[in-house]
């Protein structure tokens, strides 16, 4: 606590170094004083390092809004003063020692280490005036601010140490003035901790690293905004007298009920519950290995990660959000945020064949419908299908993300079987533009395997897409020459998407854009197919030769007569055969789109007598002339 005498050497020698500040009016203190007090009203941040027999240091002549304090190694440190008007930033660490700390004072964040135990926590609107660490021992720390009378006194109490024998506390003090936020950190003998109803003024209270706390009873009469539980293993109850706004429970629920640490696979098998006897606004529940879960009140509730939870019971008008983990009770009952680690973490034992872990996968990815999400959704999608899931749920699985990507204001669950199986007759994804590719590339591969496996309405559907994919604006460019790559590799599916898309295309002229023509050209003359191939059998290469043949047809209709005759005289030496074969026929047949004779007098376009000229020039000499 603050020395009642200060010797004028300490004064003096302290004056000198508080002169000694950084262009940005900070300081590194390492010094052998007791006593610190700062006269230098520029100061804003200081760093105490090694300062052993510092036991008080006073910065209350600072006029700065914000000041940050470090501390490292100063043993007997136990009172800071601060501007009460300022916002100090305050970082400890008391290395072995448990803190025994009084800050006067503005203080709007504070975080601490010291063996045993650390905590971190910033004030939920603006600031503390007091802050008070270290052991509790007959509501002394209370006692100490009775003389305090404004209301909006805030004390932040941090207790890191029980001086009594009992395992059990109970909070009874007269009533106090001002708001109180209590942590209780590292405090591994507290098994049952008690507020009772005299006890009032408190804003928040939280409980960490306890090892062996199994419950909270809160009595008190006045309202807490916030009850926070992390890292408490054995926990399992608490009950509240009067409503708490936000209760956040995590890290908990690690023992079972003897209060033993339950070791390796033993910790999925072990029945550890939580009952929560309250009236909550919200309730967060986060990587907890909770197996059983009870709620008297409803409440906003959400389970992030709590992969044990198998039995919830709790009022049905409650809403429900999940992320990364689905408890079997809860499925169809709830919102599921995506959670990406968990859908990779979950994977593995898909691709392993685990029934179970694959029905909670399809409970997540079915909300995976969101434009940043569908992509992640579709590969995970073929990744089950590739493991051996069934063909026929991947693809129902596929239809229901997509009918919601496509209907995104709707989050509604209720898709109809039929609706599933069959589909949209649209192909249109709407993704994020950074991961749509992959996306794309993912669907059209689940496509094409579940078109291998008879799956109902596929093969309906795959003429569709070859139809509509080349018509997609983005998608189009990526997807059009990937997939022609595998055609040319000889994959039958790939060719039967393409051809099928090329038998179509002459006659939905609208669908043709630059890509889909580019295919076109590049596969009208690519070399001849080697009947020797082993790989490729004679419906195949039949298939392959019509596409070559459609190629010219799509061709004729889509380009420029002109550009046309120019693109066979660029590969009249490639292939002279195919080359000449197509100028008989354009010769025979010309484009429809050619005129007669020039309509106006200074219409420059090509007539039809000029390109049957210019058609039998290129057919005789092989080249057009200049």
């Amino acid at each position: 606590m603050p020395l009642d005498t200060q010797s004028s050497s300490q004064s003096s020698s302290s004056a000198a170094l508080d002169k000694q500040l950084n262009a940005d009016n900070s300081l590194v203190l390492n010094t052998n004083l007791s006593y610190f007090q700062f006269s230098n009203t520029a100061v804003r941040a200081v760093d105490l390092y090694n300062c052993t027999l510092l036991q008080e240091i006073d910065l209350t002549c600072s006029v700065q809004d914000e000041i940050h304090i470090a501390i490292q190694n100063c043993p007997q440190l136990n009172l800071i003063k601060l501007p009460i008007n300022c916002k100090a930033y305050i970082h400890l660490d008391a290395g072995k020692l448990l803190p025994n700390l009084l800050i006067e004072g503005g203080v709007s964040h504070i975080d601490a280490c010291w063996k045993g135990g650390r905590f971190l926590q910033q004030h939920s609107t603006d600031k503390w005036h007091k802050v008070m660490m270290g052991p509790w021992a007959d509501n002394l720390l209370f006692n100490t601010s009775k003389a305090q009378q404004d209301d909006k006194f805030s004390t932040l109490l941090v207790i890191n140490q029980l001086l009594n024998s009992s395992n059990e506390l109970t909070i009874n003090p007269e009533k106090m003035s001002g708001q109180y936020d209590l942590t209780f950190v590292g405090i591994s003998k507290l098994e049952q901790l008690n507020l009772s109803s005299t006890t009032t003024g408190i804003n928040s209270l939280s409980v960490l690293q306890s090892d062996r706390l199994l419950g909270v009873n809160l009595l008190t009469d006045s309202r807490i905004n916030l009850c926070h539980i992390d890292e408490c293993k054995s926990f399992q109850t608490l009950s509240s007298h009067n409503p708490i706004k936000t209760l956040k429970i995590a890290n908990s629920g690690l023992q079972n009920n003897k209060n033993e640490l339950v070791a390796g696979d033993q910790v999925s098998s072990e029945k550890r519950s939580l009952k929560i006897n309250a009236q909550l606004n919200d309730l967060f529940v986060s990587d907890c290995h909770f197996t059983d879960f009870q709620l008297s009140h409803e409440a906003k509730v959400q389970f992030i990660r709590c992969q044990y939870l198998t039995v919830v019971d709790l009022p049905r008008t409650s809403q429900i959000t999940c992320e990364g983990f689905v408890p079997p009770d809860l499925i169809g009952l709830t919102e599921v945020k995506i959670n990406e680690s968990y859908i990779k973490q979950t994977l593995p034992d898909v691709l392993k064949g685990d029934l179970q872990a694959w029905e909670l996968m399809k409970t997540i990815l079915a909300t995976a419908y969101e434009k940043e999400w569908a992509s992640l959704a579709l590969r995970t999608l073929l990744e089950a299908l590739n493991a051996g899931m069934d063909p026929s749920e991947v693809w129902y699985l596929r239809n229901v993300i997509y009918i919601k990507n496509q209907n995104r204001g709707s989050r509604t669950n209720n898709i109809s079987v039929k609706r599933a199986k069959k589909g949209l007759e649209t192909w249109h994804w709407i993704m994020d533009k950074d991961l749509a590719e992959d996306g794309w590339r993912a669907d059209w591969l689940i496509a094409s395997k579940c078109l291998e496996h008879k799956v109902y309405g596929l093969d309906k559907y795959f003429k569709l897409m070859s139809v509509q994919v080349p018509s997609t604006t983005f998608a189009a460019p990526f997807l059009i020459d990937w997939i022609s790559k595998k055609m040319t590799q000889f994959e039958p599916i790939a060719v039967k998407f393409m051809a099928e898309g090329l038998e179509s295309s002459p006659q939905n002229s609208f669908y043709i854009n630059s890509d889909w023509i580019h295919f076109a050209k590049e596969l009208m003359f690519f070399e001849e197919v080697k009947e020797t191939n082993v790989l490729i059998n004679n419906k195949l290469l039949e298939q392959f030769k019509k596409m070559q043949s459609d190629c010219f047809k799509v061709l004729k209709e889509c380009l420029e007569p002109l550009e046309m005759l120019q693109f066979l005289a660029k590969n009249f030496s490639k292939n002279t055969v195919k080359s000449r074969m197509s100028l008989l026929d354009l010769i025979a047949k010309p484009p429809t789109s050619l005129p007669e004779r020039h309509m106006y007098r200074y219409d420059e376009s090509i007539i039809k007598s000029d390109f049957i000229a210019l058609a039998r020039e290129l057919l005789m000499t092989g080249r057009l002339p200049v």
